[in-house]
This record gives C-alpha cells, structure tokens and sequence, in this order.
C-alpha cells in the first residue's frame, strides 16, 4: 500500500487446500500469525475437528519460532514442523496461493490503494477460494465441498472402526509480506 506493506498470515489444510484462518496486519507479527491460527482452531472445533497430534508445518520464521506460538501448539497437543534451512519444496502449496491471489486482487494495479482496501479484497478472494474455486490438486473440486466430503468419510470411518486414529489433516501456516511500492 502507500502507506507501506501489508502482511497476511493463513492457514491452510493441505487435505482439502481450504483456508482455515487467515489475518492481515501492518506488521509480521507472532499476534499475527496466532490471530489466523487461533481462527484455523475455531473453524476446526466449531467442526467438531480434533486437532489433538495435529501437525501444523510452517516456516522457520520467528513468529513460529517464538515462545507464544510454540506454547499455544503444546497447548493443543499439536506438533510443530519445519523444513530444513534452505529447504523451500514443502512451501510450494502456499506460494501458489500467494501467486494466484496476487494474480487475481491486483488486476492491473501494483499495490492495493490501502490497508483496509488490502484485508477487504484479501478476504474476499479467500472466501472465493474456499467456496467457489474449484482446485486441481484435488480433481477440479471445489476446498470447501472437498473438505466437508473428507468430514463424512472421517466420521463414517470412526464409526465403522472407532479405534482407529483419527485421519485429520493438519492446517500448514504459510505467509508472506505484500509489499508493493
């Protein structure tokens, strides 16, 4: 924006591709990231979702990195994992969000023309994404159905075979700064 970068954090499940949470600020912030986390958590428990042993696999950003962010996984009983430094081929699902959502929020402009106009065009794209799109990664379907349908073969599974693990998939937190001058 011209008054400077806007930050964007989001959670993702990498099951179904939808975005489970998602914050925008003017600053990269471990409040950042844990306001998009904590709004991952709410959908999932609202899903009635366990996310016990969960593993939620970001950068090594410090953000994710800090105290706060680690305490609240161990809070969950969820696990944290990151690739190795320099290692950049399990980030390639969000930089294609980040590719995509650029590609179709600033249609013929360089920059979003503030802050405010940033998280609005962000949120709706991401509620586009989620409910309208559909995405190759899982047979042209559409995240939000694709998520639902893996909900009811979860919960048929635990009541055909109630003592086996849980097969959730893990929200994967990817971020990345707008900052377009």
């Amino acid at each position: 924006t011209p008054a400077g970068p806007s930050f964007l954090a989001t959670f993702m499940d990498l099951g179904s591709r939808r975005i489970l949470g998602w914050a925008i600020d003017t600053t990269m912030s471990t409040q950042l990231v844990l306001r998009a986390f904590n709004m991952a958590v709410r959908i999932r428990n609202a899903e009635s979702i366990s996310l016990d042993g969960m593993i939620v696999h970001s950068d090594r950003g410090t953000q994710y990195c800090s105290k706060l962010f680690q305490s609240r996984l161990n809070e969950l009983n969820m696990r944290s994992s990151m690739s190795e430094v320099g290692q950049c081929w399990d980030n390639a699902p969000g930089e294609a969000i980040w590719s995509s959502l650029k590609r179709e929020t600033l249609i013929g402009r360089r920059m979003f023309s503030s802050h405010e106009a940033a998280a609005r065009d962000v949120t709706h794209w991401i509620n586009i994404y989620n409910q309208l799109r559909p995405h190759s990664a899982i047979g042209i379907q559409i995240p939000l159905e694709y998520d639902r349908s893996l909900k009811s073969r979860r919960m048929a599974l635990r009541a055909y075979a109630p003592g086996l693990p849980s097969p959730d998939f893990a929200p994967t937190p990817q971020v990345e700064a707008f900052d377009f001058l």
